[in-house]
């Protein structure tokens, strides 16, 4: 068999008819339907990254204005580039050890 690489520049054309045929079809297919066949049923999801890992976790941020006391900044700052990075990295194992979850606002 041979394997087709295909890159965004070299992807085949689909015309206005396959995508119609294809969407009509999709409104249409039952569950029972669909051919699993190539992806077979796993159970183990242990390597697939959750919508909570931290890797991927994304949040908003806010500007604020704080005040700290001068010698908690001092050490925050010692620890080079990245401090406002710690700074949330506190407040997050703070907000976590309490048990409850932050509100978007």
């Amino acid at each position: 068999m041979k394997t087709v690489k295909y890159s965004d520049d070299n992807l085949p054309k689909v015309s206005e008819k396959d995508w119609t045929k294809l969407r009509d079809r999709a409104e249409r297919i039952t569950d029972d339907e669909i051919d699993y066949s190539d992806a077979p049923a796993t159970k183990d999801f242990s390597g697939f990254k959750r919508w909570n890992d931290p890797a991927l976790f994304r949040p908003i941020k806010k500007d604020i204005h704080i005040k700290i006391d001068a010698d908690v900044l001092a050490w925050l700052k010692g620890g080079g580039k990245g401090y406002q990075t710690r700074i949330n990295g506190i407040l997050r194992n703070a907000m976590a050890a309490t048990g409850s979850e932050a509100v978007q606002n």
